[in-house]
């Protein structure tokens, strides 16, 4: 049975990557911008996610990158049950040269259009392939920096609502503990919708991800 959502509900999304043996996680949120609420969060959410990762994303990351599934479960106003979606084929980077550490990474930037630290967001990409690593910097000209201006474009074709938001319209953007809470349920006013989303020329560090350490 199809799950449903009402307006303004807040789904957590989790995407679940595997890079030699070391599990890299994602963790986003959406808000349900429609005023009729979706009747299928997986249709309308997971599965419009997942091919905008699988069509602009895995393209220019490393064939030693694999995202194994999709966690996802309301958390505003109510908590619900977690939910797991897997690809239908096995979603593997396309670039077969190898990957960086596991705790180097990609960086997408998210803009809500509000001042501060709780309204600004990142996105931590992980598979970078060794050939994009120009003295700590990508090169435009590199398929994975394109590969990050697509799947920004797709996440602002599909995830920035109009005004009027249209049917079964979802908002990605920024949760601020800070503000709504950090137990379950959340406060929807914690949540932000994002405006931008920009990727950026300097690869980042993440210390969790380290090989044995954590995710």
């Amino acid at each position: 049975m199809p799950q449903v959502a009402s307006q303004n509900d807040i789904v957590q999304v989790r995407l679940n990557w595997l890079l030699e043996g070391q599990q890299c996680k994602n963790v986003l949120h959406f808000l349900c911008a429609s005023g009729g609420g979706d009747p299928d969060i997986d249709l309308h959410l997971i599965q419009v996610l997942l091919n905008c990762i699988v069509t602009t994303l895995l393209p220019g990351l490393s064939n030693s990158l694999t995202l194994t599934s999709i966690t996802w479960k309301k958390v505003s106003p109510t908590l619900g049950q977690e939910y797991e979606d897997f690809p239908v084929a096995p979603a593997v980077g396309e670039n077969i040269k190898a990957a960086l550490p596991t705790f180097c990474a990609a960086v997408i930037s998210i803009r809500t259009g509000e001042g501060g630290r709780s309204h600004r967001g990142r996105i931590f990409i992980p598979g970078v392939v060794i050939a994009d690593d120009n003295q700590d910097f990508m090169d435009p000209a590199d398929d994975l920096w394109l590969a990050l201006v697509n799947f920004c474009v797709c996440l602002v074709t599909n995830f920035v609502p109009g005004d009027p938001p249209g049917a079964n319209s979802w908002s990605l953007g920024v949760y601020s503990r800070k503000i709504g809470g950090s137990a379950f349920p959340y406060g929807v006013g914690g949540f932000t919708g994002g405006v931008t989303f920009t990727p950026d020329r300097a690869l980042a560090t993440q210390r969790s991800r380290k090989f044995g350490r954590g995710i």
